[in-house]
């Protein structure tokens, strides 16, 4: 079976592979500590943070995390700018308000979300179905 690489593969494979040859070792280093806030305490949207806690897999990357549980989309944003903790999850609205209001000194590294987190919602009599219905 022959499988095509599309763009999207291809790059992140590269990035995989450069992040792996740049990275130095941490073995004998000794692991850094940090504070990760979720947004809304341990509800199970969460399991893959707690996961990476409970199953040794930030500490096999050098990481000593504690993992706070947060109460709070706007909480988690204010712990990181209080120097409280240094990563969080957050909603989108939260953190938008933040750098466009208080011009928050903060660097979004990911999404969970690959999607927009807005809609467009219209009534079934004059429905909106492309940009051009509006």
């Amino acid at each position: 079976m022959t499988r095509a690489i599309d763009r999207r593969r291809l790059l992140a494979g590269a990035a995989a592979l450069g992040v792996g040859l740049a990275a130095p070792r941490v073995g004998a280093q000794t692991p850094r500590k940090m504070t990760f806030v979720t947004p809304f305490g341990y509800l199970v949207a969460f399991a893959p943070d707690l996961i990476g806690k409970a199953g040794g897999y930030f500490e096999r990357e050098g990481l000593d995390v504690t993992i706070a549980g947060g109460r709070g989309s706007a909480q988690s944003v204010q712990q990181v700018l209080s120097g409280q903790a240094l990563m969080s999850r957050t909603g989108g609205a939260d953190i938008m308000k933040a750098i466009a209001n208080e011009a928050a000194p903060v660097v979004v590294v990911a999404t969970i979300n690959q999607g927009s987190p807005f809609f467009v919602i219209s009534k079934r009599a004059a429905p909106v179905r492309s940009p051009a219905d509006m």
